[in-house]
């Protein structure tokens, strides 16, 4: 009688850990590049603002990341948005935010993709300075982190 034996090669394959706890420390720049306006009553209070914005964000674990984002502002409401930051991977985070009248920021992480999928968590970001940038403008410098658990 004949044996026949056939090998089966094996690949192991690492996956992120189920239920991760990951927290990301960034610096990133911003521009807004796409703004319109409208004044709904006599003061600078009763202005709404719609705004679209991208920029570029870098990791202390040394990736970077495209972030877009739009926000609405005005109407004596603070700042408010969604933003999605999307690393060279293709892997994004995805998160709302609002933003105080000193530009201090927090996050909201509402999903992912990639190694983020079904992330959830938190982020705060507020300016950074900068030698010759002044505060305001289209363009600005920010300091930031996540924290977010991972399904």
């Amino acid at each position: 009688m004949l044996r026949i034996f056939a090998t089966v090669p094996f690949v192991l394959v690492a996956l992120p850990a189920l239920g991760a706890d990951i927290s990301l420390e960034f610096s990133f720049v911003t521009h807004t590049s796409d703004r319109m306006s409208q004044q709904i009553g006599a003061g600078d209070a009763e202005k709404i603002t719609a705004a679209k914005a991208f920029g570029v964000a870098e990791f202390a674990d040394g990736r970077r990341a495209i972030k877009k984002f739009v926000y609405v502002s005005g109407g004596g409401a603070p700042i408010a948005g969604i933003s999605n930051y999307t690393f060279e991977n293709g892997d994004g985070i995805t998160a709302t935010f609002s933003v105080d009248e000193t530009y201090t920021g927090t996050y909201t992480v509402v999903g992912g993709t990639g190694e983020y999928e079904g992330a959830a968590g938190s982020g705060q970001f507020k300016p950074a300075a900068v030698e010759g940038w002044g505060a305001g403008g289209d363009t600005l410098a920010w300091t930031g982190s996540f924290h977010l658990t991972t399904k």
